[in-house]
């Protein structure tokens, strides 16, 4: 039986849930948050560095119309972290993570929700098994580890910056994925609110984003791409209500 632990209170952990930790492989085992809700469950993913934490606030935003879900991923939070090999973080072996939580929790074709490098994810689970998923919805994450488009090269990945060692085992696991069967939302930050950059890096950002937008709308018949100009790379928390809009409405569509 799943353990299930009440959340405290926090400054730092400040929304009520409860947390279980579910094994998705020999001695590895998840923080799977559970915000509680109704209706169809949604299941949140995060991005490189985040915890499942970081939706605190987002989730329970959801919860009026929806059961909703957090995955910390392999190797951050208080989930296990296996040695930082390329076998143990490919994209799929992280993908397979994801429906080894569907399977223990026993939801019905959830919707997936994955911010930034939870894309890889997604797509992932989405091109593999379409039959597990009502539909997947993209924040900011559906960039070359999320959907390849053969037209702009290979995938960039660069390893030689001062990165952990676990980010550098996600990083040269990723996988090229170009046919995702199933209903799907992208919203991009095009352009970024990227003060911090330069003109030039500016202008470039927006040429590769705007680039990566088109290639995902053209490649994937069954996505609707929404662009929130001057978002931040956070889009779910920068541009909560516009998210949230997108997100009730696609939901709403869904068979």
């Amino acid at each position: 039986m799943l353990a299930i632990i009440l959340a405290a209170l926090a400054a730092d952990d400040p929304t009520p849930h409860a947390v279980q930790f579910i094994t998705v492989e020999k001695n590895i085992k998840l923080e799977v948050l559970d915000w509680g809700g109704s209706g169809r469950p949604v299941v949140l993913l995060t991005g490189m560095g985040n915890d499942a934490h970081v939706f605190d606030r987002f989730a329970t935003k959801l919860t009026g119309s929806y059961h909703v879900y957090g995955i910390t991923r392999r190797g951050y939070g208080k989930s296990s972290a296996p040695a930082a090999t390329v076998a143990n973080y490919t994209a799929d072996r992280l993908g397979d993570d994801v429906l080894a939580v569907i399977d223990a929790l026993k939801l019905d074709r959830p919707v997936l929700a994955g911010h930034s490098l939870g894309g890889e994810e997604l797509s992932s689970v989405g091109s593999r098994h379409p039959e597990k998923v009502a539909g997947l919805i993209y924040l900011d994450a559906g960039y070359g580890y999320a959907y390849y488009d053969r037209s702009r090269g290979d995938l960039m990945i660069d390893l030689n910056g001062s990165i952990q060692s676990t980010e550098r085992a996600i990083l040269a696991g990723m996988q090229k994925y170009t046919d995702i069967p199933v209903p799907i939302l992208a919203i991009f930050a095009l352009p970024h609110d990227r003060g911090d950059l330069g003109p030039e890096a500016q202008a470039r950002d927006l040429e590769t984003t705007a680039a990566q937008a088109k290639a995902f709308e053209t490649g994937l018949p069954s996505a609707r791409v929404v662009r929130l100009a001057h978002a931040n790379h956070y889009v779910f928390q920068s541009n909560e209500a516009d998210v949230l809009r997108e997100i009730n409405a696609f939901i709403g569509g869904l068979p």
